[in-house]
């Protein structure tokens, strides 16, 4: 019978570490990823953060490409983090005015030691189909 107690003791002790390893990768819903090519939902797309890297991004595009985008908001986005690098990527889906008419993008950021570098890597244009159906252009 102890045999029995150590192999069934054992397993629950696989089954709560295993558990507990898996908890202390999530904080907040939020996957933690030390240094990987994993991206992550942003969950709050208000967030200052975020809508100061959607501005930057409208305001590289005016810039290089001589237009007059407004940024209006974040509609979606996703992080990656590059520990190594000490950046964080950004793809976001913006929606910006062009001459009073709401236009779709998705771009990417490179925003290295906390905003001190940033770099617009990727800029698409995208369609709106349905109400969060998008495609963009390759």
């Amino acid at each position: 019978m102890a045999i029995k107690f150590n192999s069934i003791l054992g397993t629950l002790l696989v089954v709560v570490a295993t558990v507990l390893l898996h908890v202390s990768e999530v904080q907040g819903g939020r996957k933690i990823v030390i240094n990987g090519d994993d991206w992550v939902d942003i969950p709050n797309l208000q967030d200052p953060k975020i809508v100061e890297v959607g501005r930057f991004a409208i305001h590289e595009i005016n810039k290089e490409a001589k237009t007059e985008l407004v940024f209006l908001k974040v509609i979606a986005g996703q992080s990656q983090i590059k520990s190594t690098e000490a950046t964080i990527n950004f793809k976001l889906l913006i929606s910006a005015l062009d001459r009073d008419s709401p236009h779709y993008y998705q771009v990417m950021v490179s925003d290295k030691e906390r905003g001190k570098s940033r770099n617009l890597t990727s800029f698409k244009e995208c369609t709106k189909f349905d109400k969060d159906i998008y495609t963009c252009r390759s």
